[in-house]
C-alpha cells in the first residue's frame, strides 16, 4: 500500500534551452531513447541543505557526497516489460530499475509515463514485490515550457490490488521552479541548473482505513541532460514522526562539467567509430585516461543487447578494438562503452 509516487521526476525526458541570466526552460522534447542506460547513486537516512523556498540564483553544494551504492536504469520500450498487458495503452515508455532503486519507503523497479500534448504524465509503477498500480487519471508531472517561478497543481487518481484487496488512489501534485543556479556534486561542478520542488499528497484507501503520505521531491536539471542530475525526497506518513529521507544523484552525465579531477569521460577518451553507417565491421579508437576495465556492447532500440565484448583491463593509453557485425540486420544500433562503471553512448547504422 506504501507504493508511492516518489521517483516521479527521475524519468523526464526533457529537451531545454537557456533563458538569459542563466536561467533554464524545460519544453517538451521526443520521448527517450529506448535502450539508453543512466547510472544512478543513492544515499539514504540523512538530511541536506536545501535551501528550502523560493531562492533564485544559487550554488547548491554536494560535493562531499558518498560515491558507493550505484543503480543502474534502462529506458525501455512497453512490450519489453513484463506489466505491457497493463501499460501498452496507457504508457509511452518505461524505466527499469535493474537492482531496484529505494525511493521513500517504496523499492521501485519500474515506473510509466506518457506525453499527452504539452505534458508529461506518471500513469504508474511497480514495486520489487510485484503490486502494480496503474493511474487511470495520470499525475501531471511537468507542462512546457517550464522556467523560474512557474508553477501548477493537479489531481490524480487509480487502483491498484494487494492480493484480493482493492486499494483505491487519490491525490494532488503541486510544482514550482523554485531556483536556478550552478551545482556542485562529486565529480564536478555543473553551470545553469533549474531546481524544481515538487510536493506530492497521496491517500490509498480501503473499506473502513487510509493510508495518507506527504512527498516532497527537490530535483535539479540541466539544460542538455534527459533526466534530473539530482533528486531529494522528503516523505513523511500521517501520525508518523520519522520522515525517509533519500537523495539520488546520476553519475558522470554526458554533459558539461567543472570537474573536480580531470575532465569529462566522453571528451577524455575522444571515443571515434568508424565507419558509421557500417556493413561488416566497426572500428572503436579511444584513449583511456587511466588503466580501467572496458566492455563493449551494441543494443537494438528496443533496449535488448545485439552484441557483446568480454570485459578486459586495459592500460591507461590509445586504444582499439573491432566488432564484427556482419550478422546484424539492418538498422540503427546503440553501441555502448562502459569504462569501469562510467557510460559513453554513440549511434550507430548498419548497412
Amino acid at each position: 500500500m506504501k507504493n508511492i509516487y516518489s521517483a516521479v521526476l527521475c524519468c523526464l525526458l526533457l529537451s531545454v534551452s537557456l533563458y538569459t541570466q542563466a536561467q533554464t526552460t524545460l519544453t517538451s522534447g521526443s520521448r527517450p531513447l529506448i535502450g539508453q542506460e543512466f547510472f544512478l547513486t543513492s544515499v539514504s537516512g540523512s538530511s541536506y541543505d536545501i535551501n528550502q523556498g523560493l531562492s533564485g540564483n544559487n550554488v547548491w553544494d554536494f560535493s562531499d557526497l558518498p560515491t558507493a551504492n550505484t543503480q543502474e536504469a534502462l529506458f525501455l520500450a512497453i512490450e519489453n516489460t513484463p506489466h505491457a498487458p497493463i501499460y501498452e495503452d496507457i504508457a509511452d515508455y518505461a524505466i527499469l530499475y535493474k537492482d531496484s532503486l529505494q525511493f521513500g519507503s517504496s523499492p521501485l523497479k519500474y515506473e510509466f509515463f506518457k506525453m499527452s500534448g504539452e505534458s508529461l504524465l506518471k500513469v504508474g509503477d511497480a514495486n520489487i514485490a510485484g503490486v502494480v498500480s496503474p493511474l487511470t487519471d495520470g499525475m501531471d508531472l511537468m507542462r512546457f515550457p517550464f522556467t523560474f517561478g512557474d508553477s501548477y497543481t493537479d489531481e490524480f487518481a487509480g487502483s491498484y490490488f494487494v492480493g484480493q484487496t482493492e486499494v483505491i488512489r487519490s491525490g494532488s501534485v503541486s510544482v514550482r521552479a523554485d531556483g536556478y543556479g550552478n551545482l556542485q556534486l562529486p565529480y564536478g561542478e555543473i553551470e545553469n541548473v533549474l531546481r524544481v520542488k515538487t510536493t506530492i499528497s497521496l491517500t490509498d484507501a480501503v473499506p473502513g482505513t487510509e493510508f495518507n503520505l506527504e512527498i516532497e521531491l527537490y530535483t535539479w536539471y540541466h539544460a542538455n541532460l534527459a533526466y534530473p542530475i539530482l533528486q531529494i525526497l522528503y516523505e513523511g506518513s500521517e501520525g508518523v514522526s520519522t520522515i525517509v529521507t533519500n537523495l539520488t544523484y546520476i553519475e558522470h552525465p554526458d554533459i558539461p562539467i567543472k570537474q573536480a579531477i580531470g575532465i569529462p569521460l566522453a571528451e577524455s577518451i575522444a571515443l571515434r567509430t568508424y565507419p558509421n553507417p557500417a556493413t561488416d565491421w566497426v572500428q572503436i579508437d579511444y584513449t583511456l585516461p587511466k588503466s580501467a576495465n572496458v566492455l563493449a556492447n551494441i543494443y537494438y532500440m528496443n533496449g535488448q543487447i545485439a552484441q557483446q565484448l568480454p570485459n578486459t583491463y586495459q592500460l591507461a593509453g590509445q586504444q582499439q578494438m573491432a566488432l564484427a557485425i556482419k550478422d546484424l540486420p539492418k538498422g540503427m544500433y546503440l553501441l555502448e562503452l562502459m569504462i569501469d562503471k562510467e557510460q559513453v553512448i554513440r549511434k550507430l547504422i548498419v548497412e
